[in-house]
């Protein structure tokens, strides 16, 4: 999990409205998180103890998990966009802070 976790990476876009585009290596991971979790196996167990699991059903659920996953990845974007204005915004007060005390040693001077 560490290794998938270390080789993610994520592309900031300028665009007002930033989306995940689904590649499909994306795809290929989202099928082994899907796998690791249980996939089809895990719907023939619960046919066994509660009952029917159609295909219609576990395709809600992957749509359902598809459509979380995007929305968690479009707001990490967005948490990732306003963290980058915010750290451009302290540069630029950083650098307007040294301007103002040159301006103090000089007007002192």
């Amino acid at each position: 999990m560490e290794n998938v976790q270390n080789s993610i990476q994520l592309v900031l876009s300028t665009d007002a409205k930033p989306s995940l585009k689904w590649t499909p290596e994306l795809h290929q991971r989202f099928i082994e998180a899907i796998n690791q979790l249980g996939g089809s196996e895990n719907c023939r167990e619960l046919k066994n103890s509660e009952g029917p699991c159609s295909s219609r059903e576990e395709s809600i659920g992957t749509q359902n998990e598809m459509t979380e996953s995007m929305q968690i990845a479009e707001a990490l974007q967005m948490q990732m966009e306003v963290q980058k204005k915010l750290d451009e915004q302290i540069e630029v007060q950083r650098h307007l802070k040294l301007k103002i005390e040159a301006q103090v040693k000089y007007l002192q001077s």
